[in-house]
């Protein structure tokens, strides 16, 4: 698959998760695994091993690492993986769109 490609859907979900948010959230939810789905495909297409240089980045670490903590000594487990599950998710809508949108026709 062609890096293009990859940079073309993920602009395409970037799009579609603005305008089916106030109308679908099945279909935001599906957006959002397909644009963090083909940004990671992307990376690995592209050889790119590091994230988009941002101050966020060392703030995402340390929130992540605080949310692993407090998963292991959670006790409730079933739960606090679902939590996690949810932050990761965040983080790859942030990163989508910190690293998916590369031009103004994007953002307009």
């Amino acid at each position: 698959m062609n890096k293009n490609i990859c940079e073309r859907i993920e602009r395409y979900a970037i799009i579609g998760i603005a305008f089916f948010l106030p109308l679908s959230s099945g279909a935001v939810n599906t957006l959002i695994a397909i644009g963090i789905g083909f940004w990671l495909l992307g990376k690995i297409l592209r050889k790119e091993a590091r994230l988009a240089p941002t101050g966020m980045n060392l703030l995402f670490l340390l929130f992540f690492i605080a949310c692993s903590l407090s998963f292991i000594h959670s006790v409730d487990a079933r739960t606090s993986l679902q939590g996690l599950v949810k932050v990761l998710k965040y983080f790859g809508i942030f990163f989508l769109l910190a690293e998916g949108v590369r031009d103004l026709k994007t953002l307009k």
